[in-house]
């Protein structure tokens, strides 16, 4: 790539993002226009989506810039102030979706949903604010990319979320103009197709890597039957939600999930355990539930 073409961080997207799109119809392929120039970044993990992001100071000559005051707001909060934020930032989500996307960012990353009770994000983004999980994270991945990139909030606010969530990861302050020039004339559908392609031919291709990307390899488990009958209860469940009829991009999906950050493996509470968490009187009465055969003679103190 030439030296004077500006750089762009470029990170890869789950596959199913792709098919999150607005309602405007698919128009025919564009005219290639002049593209930003691309370049490689190092893979991210979708780990790095859990942690909101931090931000260095960023002035314009209107005083400091949007993104920043956000950031600084949302490094702040508490748990109580960051879950009385979140109805008022849903009434006007429109016009405040940056800001809702770094107060959910906070929620996600110091676990806050579970002081509601959650055992998930997932649970409490559902539960309490009526968003569907795909678009509070597309909201928090707008909200750390923007904090990362550099660029100020007067470059990019007239795009609008669902065009911000393909570029957020990508803007640079050398490259932004390049890139909201041509998301404004383009619809959703376009600016994706447009990405891929920028992102196709920005990969070397000296080396057959090209080729090495189309190859299919093969994962072999052993399980047992009980284990593979929640296997597939949990492929086939995520291929509905997903609209996709691939067990392979169902499973991505699952894994990419559990890696957000947000999963945790609960420990199965032992029988010693859950009897202390009982009275005597309760315990008794479901070991008489479970065993109506024994017949015990038990004192239980007043």
């Amino acid at each position: 790539m030439s030296e004077k073409s500006p750089s762009m961080k470029l990170a890869k997207k789950p596959t199913a993002k792709a098919k999150i799109t607005d309602n405007a119809p698919a128009a025919a392929e564009p005219e290639a226009p002049s593209k930003p120039a691309v370049k490689k970044a190092s893979p991210k993990t979708v780990e790095a989506t859990a942690k909101p992001a931090t931000v260095e100071k960023v002035e314009t000559d209107e005083g400091e810039d949007l993104i920043v005051t956000v950031a600084k707001e949302v490094e702040n909060l508490g748990s109580n102030k960051a879950f009385n934020l979140v109805p008022k930032l849903l009434d006007n989500i429109d016009h405040d979706y940056f800001k809702l996307g770094g107060v959910l960012a906070k929620v996600q990353a110091e676990g806050w949903f579970m002081e509601k009770g959650y055992d998930n994000f997932r649970g409490f983004v559902e539960a309490e604010t009526g968003l569907e999980y795909r678009k509070a994270m597309y909201l928090i991945g707008i909200y750390n990319g923007l904090v990362e990139s550099g660029v100020s909030w007067a470059k990019v606010k007239g795009l609008g979320w669902t065009k911000l969530k393909e570029l957020a990861s990508l803007l640079t302050p050398e490259n932004v103009d390049e890139w909201v020039d041509l998301a404004e004339n383009m619809t959703v559908l376009q600016l994706i197709a447009h990405i891929k392609q920028s992102e196709k031919e920005s990969t070397p291709d000296a080396s057959g890597t090209d080729e090495e990307a189309k190859k299919v390899t093969t994962m072999t488990f052993k399980v047992h039957a009980d284990q593979k009958a929640t296997i597939r209860e949990a492929l086939d469940k995520c291929k509905e939600m997903m609209k996709t009829e691939f067990d392979a991009v169902a499973l991505e999906h699952v894994c990419l999930d559990y890696l957000s950050g947000d999963k945790k493996l609960k420990k199965v509470p032992t029988l010693t355990e859950q009897m202390k968490k009982k009275s005597s009187e309760e315990v008794l009465a479901i070991f008489g539930e479970v065993f109506p055969e024994v017949k015990l003679d038990a004192e239980i103190p007043e």
